[in-house]
C-alpha cells in the first residue's frame, strides 16, 4: 500500500490516492478541483480508481466528484451526516463562490 498526494484548487485542498501497489486499485480521497489532472495522474501511473471517499462535504473537497464518477464508474462514499452538506450549495459553501455543486 502506498499513498500519494496532490494539492489542488484555490484553497490548496489535499487529494489523496490510496494505492494497492500490486493491483493498482486506488481509493481516491477528497477529489477537489481539476478532475482532468487527477485522471491524468491515475492514467500515467496505471491506477484504477475503484472508490471515491469524502472526509466531509465542503465544496473544496467535492468539486471534482461528478466528473470523476462519470469517468471512472467508481462509487462514492461519504458519511450519512454529510447528506445535507453535499446537497446544499449554501451549506457546502459553493454558493459563496458562485457555484452550484
Amino acid at each position: 500500500m502506498s499513498v500519494k498526494k496532490m494539492i489542488l484548487g484555490p484553497v490548496e485542498t489535499n487529494v489523496y490516492f490510496y494505492i494497492n501497489d500490486e493491483t493498482k486499485e486506488t481509493i481516491l480521497i477528497d477529489p477537489a478541483y481539476n478532475p482532468g489532472r487527477i485522471l491524468e495522474f491515475a492514467k500515467n501511473n496505471g491506477l484504477k480508481i475503484c472508490a471515491i471517499c469524502l472526509t466531509h462535504g465542503h465544496f473544496d473537497h467535492i468539486e471534482g466528484v461528478r466528473e470523476l464518477k462519470e469517468s471512472t464508474g467508481a462509487p462514492l462514499y461519504a458519511l450519512e451526516q454529510e447528506r445535507d452538506t453535499l446537497s446544499d450549495p449554501k451549506i457546502n459553501l459553493a454558493a459563496m463562490y458562485g457555484k452550484n455543486i
